[in-house]
């Protein structure tokens, strides 16, 4: 079959449907393809896009920047690692979610300041971990570490 001029064209929604009613039809591939006027590959991939449609994830930083319940989760997760390091650049990446400029003004703070506190490589005032909790409605919360309540028992 020789190439025709709408191959590389986008596939319309009117397209889809005629593609879809066709196919259902029984029409084999290469049928459909000369109704409508496309490649026999080009009707063959498409065919394939409707049958295993794309799953839309929401990103890491989208789940940071709108779910205050997953960043609590992802902040308390890095927490139970015991890693300072860690933490503050979790934190970091919960900022950067938010967008650093908005943030900034949000909380009154410096944008190249919160940059350099959560990037990881010096420790931010803990005032500042506080403000920057509070900014993101978040509360710092202390309780009964396992590993102590075990420790006594053995005793």
């Amino acid at each position: 079959m020789k190439k025709s001029s709408r191959s590389a064209r986008p596939w319309t929604p009117a397209e889809d449907d005629e593609l879809k009613k066709l196919l259902e039809s029984g029409l084999k591939a290469e049928m459909v393809a000369r109704k409508l006027k496309r490649t026999h590959s080009a009707v063959r991939s498409r065919k394939w896009v409707h049958r295993h449609p794309r799953k839309k994830k929401k990103s890491a930083n989208n789940r940071l920047r709108d779910d205050p319940d997953a960043i609590a989760k992802h902040l308390n997760q890095v927490l139970s690692r015991r890693d300072g390091v860690l933490v503050v650049k979790a934190i970091g990446q919960v900022i950067r979610a938010q967008g650093m400029a908005r943030f900034s003004k949000r909380t009154g703070m410096q944008r190249s300041n919160l940059y350099r506190s959560f990037r990881g490589e010096i420790g931010p005032k803990f005032e500042t971990v506080l403000d920057v909790l509070s900014a993101l409605d978040l509360d710092l919360t202390v309780e009964p570490s396992l590993r102590g309540k075990l420790k006594t028992k053995e005793k």
